[in-house]
């Protein structure tokens, strides 16, 4: 907050300089609210105003108006600008105006509905938008409802009147599609659970769940209706690779038929097998992808392979169902693409390491912001844990859990730290001594927060798939790598680049490195698209080496 922004990208407006006012007459905690001290300029008593606008810099200098910061809302845990969607859709040929608003559905479920005035002469499919908009911003500012109207209603002032917006009908949706009803007593349960979930009176067999502005958490209500009725359990991976009623209808009655779990893909196995299927067929070589700790993150790298196009196979390797005896079922011989995102960058050095030492070839090895190695000071903690263990004749659950407790303790220490010279900065920063006490209040809280947490439930935090991958980490030590690495790192987590070099240089390796904007999250959120861009690039280069 308060840091420039790049240019394109959205953030508040803020206006300085000698025609600013010293602020509000008589209303002092308005001033300190919209009148902040001037971290650009030398003098003291510069100010610049907080307008609560939104705005962007376009490339030629000038600033775009994309609406009020009024307008942001939460949904799903994301912050939101309908002014930025509004703006988006605004930019398609077919659109004249366009209202972006949030609505609830039924008691609790809220979803993004967008109003919008096409040109005359004009006729465009929902699908079209969809497709606009999803070029643009992150899966989940994608309306789930587009509403063609012939105007905006408008107030006495002439601006619009939202309150007046009809509200979206719960009959089937236009869709790529016509409608088309169950054919069997198992797609008609179905399709029965996600009309009622999604807020519709009737859904189609082959009309996708997402598409309808289902997300992960409508998803796992579905599942939870379909176990009470069909007595069988959806994995939430298999829902997402099927998220249709006819193609569900068919799992569904292979699983009872046949007693066991048949993958999408028709994979040997069952539902512990580490391997989804985000998105096959397509004539490039399968793109082998693991996430980290980011349990559930399949509806985001659906949104990536999306953007890698449709002849680029995605599948996600889950690393907490690894069990190290699994026999290769995709694509049983090289060369392979890998790639790995945080702690799953150590886990995919690992597999192509292994991989080149079993004599198959690696094309892409791809670590996007990759964990770094641990040094070998701070392997010794798991060698002192391990030791007193073995001496207090302790099990490995209990050298865990002691683990657990001493890494809580380091990150208390740690947040503390940043803590308190966070609270340092804001009480020197601000003038008024009611807001140093503010800042003060909320600082200490935050800490008395964590000290709470100091001594957890040490059974919760072994479920954590962050703090396996620390004890798993402690106790790996990375042997040569002979290929090229290529890097994808943001400009929050260049530091870990300076190790991964240092460990690069040390066995005289050869890497490739590629930035990318945001931050170690906001980088698979909100810049999925730069993100799969540098991504296609490298995998286009490294198949290109392949022919060459």
């Amino acid at each position: 907050a308060g840091l420039p922004v790049p240019v394109g990208v959205a953030g508040e407006l803020y206006i300085g300089g000698v025609g600013v006012a010293r602020g509000y007459l008589n209303r002092p905690e308005l001033t300190a609210e919209r009148f902040l001290r001037d971290p650009f300029s030398d003098q003291p008593q510069a100010r610049l105003y907080r307008t609560g606008d939104l705005a962007r810099y376009l490339p030629n200098g000038a600033i775009e108006y994309l609406g009020r910061l009024d307008q942001q809302i939460k949904l799903r845990g994301f912050r939101i600008e309908l002014g930025e969607i509004e703006s988006v859709l605004s930019q398609h040929r077919a659109v004249g105006e366009v209202v972006v608003t949030l609505q609830i559905y039924g008691s609790s479920d809220q979803r993004l509905v967008a109003y919008v005035v096409l040109h005359k002469d004009c006729k465009l499919p929902m699908s079209a938008l969809r497709e606009h908009l999803a070029q643009q911003v992150p899966e989940y500012m994608v309306p789930s409802v587009f509403l063609f109207l012939d105007a905006l209603p408008l107030n006495s002032s002439g601006k619009v009147d939202r309150r007046a917006l009809p509200a979206p009908s719960d009959e089937h949706p236009e869709t790529e599609a016509s409608f088309i009803a169950p054919r069997t007593p198992t797609e008609e349960i179905i399709t029965t659970a996600l009309a009622r979930v999604l807020g519709l009176k009737q859904v189609s067999i082959h009309d996708n769940f997402f598409a309808l502005g289902g997300h992960s958490l409508l998803a796992l209500q579905v599942i939870s209706q379909l176990r009470t009725i069909l007595g069988i359990e959806i994995p939430l991976r298999i829902f997402i690779e099927a998220p249709t009623a006819a193609r569900l209808a068919e799992i569904v009655t292979r699983m009872k038929d046949q007693e066991v779990f048949p993958s999408v893909e028709e994979v040997k196995g069952d539902s512990r097998t580490p391997i989804v299927t985000v998105q096959a067929g397509g004539t490039k070589k399968p793109f082998f992808y693991l996430h980290g700790e980011w349990k559930g993150a399949a509806l985001y790298n659906w949104q990536l392979a999306r953007h890698l196009g449709p002849e680029q196979p995605f599948y996600l390797l889950e690393p907490y169902k690894f069990d190290g005896l699994a026999a290769p079922t995709i694509q049983p011989e090289g060369p392979y693409l890998l790639g790995g995102w945080c702690n799953g960058g150590l886990m995919a050095y690992e597999i192509a390491r292994q991989l080149q030492a079993q004599g198959q070839t690696v094309a892409l090895l791809a670590l996007m912001d990759p964990t770094a190695p641990v040094p070998a000071p701070r392997r010794l903690v798991r060698s002192a844990i391990s030791l007193c263990g073995n001496f207090l004749r302790l099990g490995k659950d209990q050298q865990f859990d002691w683990f657990l407790r001493v890494q809580h303790i380091y990150r208390y220490l740690r947040f503390s730290r940043y803590r308190l010279s966070k609270i340092s900065e804001l009480i020197k920063n601000s003038e008024q001594e009611e807001a140093q006490l503010s800042h003060l209040k909320g600082g200490l809280g935050a800490l008395m927060l964590k000290l709470h947490a100091l001594v957890p439930r040490v059974t919760l935090l072994r479920q954590e798939y962050t703090n396996m991958y620390d004890w798993a980490a402690l106790d790996y030590a990375p042997d040569l790598y002979p290929g090229k690495i290529t890097f994808l790192w943001t400009s929050e987590e260049a530091w870990r680049s300076m190790e991964w070099q240092k460990e690069v240089n040390a066995k005289e390796g050869e890497a490739e490195i590629y930035s990318i904007p945001g931050n170690h999250l906001t980088s698979r959120t909100e810049h999925f698209q730069t993100f799969a861009e540098r991504l296609s690039e490298c995998m286009d280069k490294a198949q290109k080496t392949l022919l060459s």
